[in-house]
């Protein structure tokens, strides 16, 4: 059975392209997170941001704005998700 999470809201980007969002997720987002449910950490490389922020990663998702707004909740995402 899963457990109940609070949503995570995640408000619209404020990147003027996609080299922006990836500067910001450099600076915020590499580095090891902690996920409460699984009582695992996550360790984000550069790699990963750059794979998040691909072309074809947009493209597979639900939009270009909601993929870029995820970016900035993403540390909270990994926080409260169920294994």
């Amino acid at each position: 059975m899963f457990e109940e999470t609070a949503p995570i809201e995640a408000p619209k980007h404020s990147f003027k392209n996609f080299e922006e969002a990836r500067q910001w997720g450099f600076k915020n987002i590499i580095g090891t997170h902690k996920n409460d449910a699984a009582d695992e950490e996550l360790i984000v490389s550069k790699k990963s941001i750059k794979k998040y922020i691909s072309a074809s990663a947009v493209l597979k998702s639900v939009g270009k704005d909601a993929h870029l707004s995820t970016l900035k909740v993403f540390p909270q995402i990994i926080k409260n998700s169920l294994n």
